[in-house]
């Protein structure tokens, strides 16, 4: 039986492993030189998201590969041959001392740019293009050159938004009137002829008052399809997230768009050409490059990696079920579902009931098993009591195999008592573990305190009884000593009061009962006299401690725990915030408002990386276990501020600059807890 219950046990404990396993992640930072350097040259300006979606796809596969520097040409705003002229002179000077690996633009303006000026200004530098369509491409490309080609799917948008719109009539088409506006209008213009049920109207040279006076007047029977739009018949420019606010803003009409930079401002979405997968294409093609791979060895890709991409918002506005959608695609702006949510709640609830399974398994096997015994018994006696009445003759031999069938029900029932024993001291042993490892940590920094005052103060008696004795005593250092001993006495009757209070209440915890008394007292005073509690451990340091905030600041709360909070954390930045001997600096700013009171813990130290940040007030996570640590400290911090008292406590830090604590408390607890009463 202990066997089963041995192996039922490091089965548990291998489930559970696994289970913690899997919720488990961790990552390895490593430090190294970057040694490639690419340049990347936007046609235009920073702020713009496609712009900035194509730098930040650049970034995310170069970004822990390559030194990256970003350029501007602005234009949107202006761009002719002098201009060019002038940002040639710029990046000729600018870059006179620089070799870059690669080069990456993105948009016509700056390949263009490059082609005229790129061979001159960066001699044999492969180059990457993107956001360029086929139509745009310059004839005469620089050497070294590959690039990943941008085309919008004018014809699959159109099928996409009339199998969504059904009842759809007519189509409005939104497009500026440039080069590339016009190229795109005669492609819709051809593609009109397929679709001879619906009417197609274009906006092309209108102001954006009287776009927004002609989309005011559509339905939903009409669907406007928006191309590439920043400039207006009156030149006013407009950044593609305005145009799609303005124009959602200003219509019942459904609004689709070809490029992504419409989608989160008011456009449903559509198969859309996508800054972020330009740039993400654009840096593999260079990440190929930079590995060793010629330029020329690697074709342009003529593909565009265009996604079907939708606004979830938008979706229910206009009641478009997600299944009714293409495949693959991507939806934006939506909620996490609930196990996204709650992925840990979740992933717990389903290990702990996981384990009951395999407790109630045990205790079901357990329980057959003593049917079988109580089965196999009843049939021994009925067996003894048949051969009693029947077989006179045969009693003795009945007797024995009755004999032997009592010795093995007395086995089995010795081995119960044996295992009922063993899950016993199992379970006490595991209660006392936890709580004497509990009072432990909660008492060590009181006693310690006091052990230290008390081995000051003999040493100062023994130097004064000394000096006595010899009749060298002066009456200054009589009442310095008297002083002293005055001062650490009250230090160690406090901190032996506070070690006092620790075990009552973990005392009390134990049987499930905890009593405290609320008290109205005032906050800095009271700061500060904790603050003087802990003089023998600050005076090893060379740590300062600041308080600041008003002197009338009066609180109804629990001053034990208030202690309790600041002793963790001021002992918490001893331990890790600072090396030992090292100079730094602690700040306690206490503030009330009418109905609570904020204390503000701040120091300067090592600070805390986003990493180890999410999981400080998880109990028993700690990054010095090796130095003793126990990973409690900052847990009982939060559930003292959050149970007990009823508050918040949140964490800011910057590695290597500072680590605050910010702790919001009911400034009248009783009148809270009074408030719930009444309810």
């Amino acid at each position: 039986m202990i066997k089963l219950i041995k192996k039922t046990s490091l089965f548990i404990s291998l489930c559970l492993i696994t289970l913690s396993i899997f919720n488990y992640s961790y990552g390895i930072a490593e430090n190294y030189d970057l040694k490639k350097d690419v340049l990347v040259i936007n046609s235009y300006n920073k702020g713009l998201k496609w712009t900035d979606d194509i730098v930040r796809g650049i970034e995310s596969i170069l970004q822990d590969k390559a030194n990256i520097y970003v350029e501007y040409m602005d234009a949107k705003r202006i761009d002719n041959e002098e201009y060019h002229v002038m940002l040639r002179d710029i990046f000729s000077h600018k870059f006179k001392n620089y070799s870059f690996d690669t080069i990456i633009t993105s948009d016509v303006n700056a390949l263009a740019f490059m082609a005229k000026y790129g061979v001159e200004i960066f001699p044999n530098t492969p180059l990457v293009f993107c956001g360029v369509d086929a139509v745009e491409i310059p004839e005469a490309l620089p050497p070294h050159t590959t690039g990943v080609m941008e085309t919008i799917d004018i014809k699959e948008n159109l099928e996409l938004a009339l199998s969504l719109h059904q009842k759809a009539k007519s189509i409005l088409v939104i497009s500026d009137s440039n080069e590339t506006g016009k190229n795109n209008r005669a492609e819709v213009e051809a593609l009109s002829l397929l679709y001879k049920d619906l009417s197609f109207q274009y906006v092309t040279e209108l102001s954006m008052d009287e776009i927004i006076e002609k989309v005011s007047k559509l339905g939903q029977e009409t669907i406007i399809l928006a191309l590439s739009y920043v400039k207006d018949s009156q030149d006013n420019i407009f950044s593609f997230q305005d145009v799609a606010k303005i124009i959602s803003s200003n219509t019942k009409a459904p609004f689709y768009s070809t490029w992504d930079f419409y989608i989160g401002s008011g456009s449903i979405g559509g198969y859309v050409a996508s800054g972020f997968y330009q740039g993400e294409k654009a840096g593999e093609l260079t990440l190929k490059i930079l590995e060793g791979e010629s330029a020329e060895d690697i074709p342009i890709v003529e593909k565009s990696p265009n996604k079907y991409i939708f606004d979830y918002e938008k979706l229910r506005e206009f009641d478009i079920r997600e299944q009714d959608l293409p495949k693959d695609s991507i939806i934006v702006n939506k909620s996490p579902s609930f196990y996204e949510e709650y992925k840990l709640i979740v992933n717990i609830t389903v290990s702990f009931l996981v384990f009951l399974i395999i407790v109630i398994i045990f205790l079901l096997l357990n329980i057959s098993k003593r049917k079988a015994i109580e089965k196999d018994l009843l049939i021994k006696t009925k067996e003894i009591r048949d051969l009693n009445t029947n077989l006179e003759n045969r009693i003795e031999e009945r007797t024995l195999e009755l004999s032997q069938s009592n010795d093995k029900l007395k086995e089995t029932l010795d081995l119960l008592k044996e295992t009922q024993s063993y899950l016993i001291e199992r379970e006490k042993i595991s209660a006392l573990g936890d709580l004497v490892g509990g009072v432990a940590h909660e008492i060590n920094t009181p006693i310690g305190i006091a052990l230290t005052g008390a081995t000051y103060l003999v040493e100062n008696t023994r130097e004064i009884v000394e000096k006595l004795s010899n009749n060298t005593l002066k009456r200054a250092e009589l009442e310095q000593f008297l002083s002293t001993a005055t001062d650490t006495s009250h230090i160690i009757q406090s901190h032996m009061n506070r070690a006092s209070k620790v075990i009552r209440s973990f005392k009390q915890i134990a049987v499930d009962q905890y009593t405290g008394d609320l008290q109205t007292f005032n906050l800095k005073k009271y700061v500060e006299d904790v603050i003087l509690s802990l003089h023998p451990e600050l005076k090893k340091t060379k740590i300062s401690m600041d308080i600041m905030g008003a002197d009338d600041i009066d609180i109804t709360t629990y001053p034990g725990d208030i202690a309790h909070i600041l002793t963790n954390l001021i002992m918490n930045t001893l331990s890790h915030g600072y090396e030992e001997y090292e100079e730094g600096k602690i700040i306690i700013e206490l503030d009330k408002s009418p109905k609570e009171v904020t204390i503000r813990y701040k120091d300067f130290g090592k600070g805390i990386n986003n990493k180890n940040l999410k999981k400080i007030f998880e109990p028993f996570y700690t990054t010095a276990r090796g130095k003793g640590g126990t990973g409690f400290g900052l847990s009982i911090v939060y559930n003292l501020v959050t149970q007990r008292l009823k508050g918040t406590i949140i964490c800011e830090s910057e590695e290597g600059k500072y680590t605050e604590f910010i702790l919001t408390i009911p400034a009248d607890l009783n009148a809270i807890q009074s408030e719930k009463t009444n309810l």
